[in-house]
């Protein structure tokens, strides 16, 4: 008699930075783009109080590299009245956005970050906000839907990256392993039958 002993594949949740620099730099030319890197994606537009606005890619070094918008002529950041909207959930289906970081946020310069199920439109339910500090860091709470909203209250600020938080996936190479012994264990079975 051949007895085969089951073991649970390993999972792991994989958190990926998407940092809005892999479409190029500058003016992208487009109100709406997709970032992606490593499998995790997420798609980000661009509003001012008119409408729709294209999307700036910056790159100066330090904390100015990062997603800002076309209106701002000077700095390509975000102004007051002026947003960044993410659409979640974030790719692939399952996938949460685990942080927004937003960076250049001078001294009294002031970063707000609103959710809310309106396209287009800044909606009103506040996620955070802060003032100064260079960085800020947000948690959006797991499961959330509908649309994240980026703006500053004084000042301008870019959006420095997202972390999208890709959802449990088996080990491959121990699912690979363990249905080669179950094949081999059957294989074996077989045999002993036909003897």
């Amino acid at each position: 008699m051949t007895a085969c002993i089951g073991f649970a594949a390993a999972a792991h949740a994989n958190d990926v930075t998407i940092d809005f620099q892999n479409n190029g730099t500058g003016n992208l030319g487009v109100t709406t783009d997709t970032f992606s890197d490593n499998g995790a994606s997420i798609v980000a537009s661009g509003f001012s109080a008119s409408g729709p606005v294209n999307l700036w890619v910056k790159n100066a070094g330090g904390d100015e590299t990062g997603l800002g918008l076309a209106n701002d002529t000077v700095d390509h950041e975000i102004l007051p009245g002026s947003f960044i909207q993410l659409t979640l959930p974030p790719g692939p289906p399952g996938s949460t956005l685990k942080l927004v970081v937003t960076g250049s946020i001078q001294a009294l310069e002031q970063v707000e970050v609103f959710s809310g199920p309106n396209a287009g439109v800044l909606n009103s339910t506040p996620v955070g906000s802060q003032v100064g500090g260079e960085t800020a860091t947000f948690t959006i709470a797991p499961g959330t839907t509908g649309f994240i909203d980026i703006t500053s209250g004084t000042g301008n600020v870019l959006l420095d990256s997202a972390v999208v938080t890709v959802p449990n996936v088996p080990d491959g190479g121990l699912t690979i392993a363990l249905l080669g012994g179950a094949l081999t264990a059957l294989g074996v079975a077989r045999r002993k039958l036909t003897l």
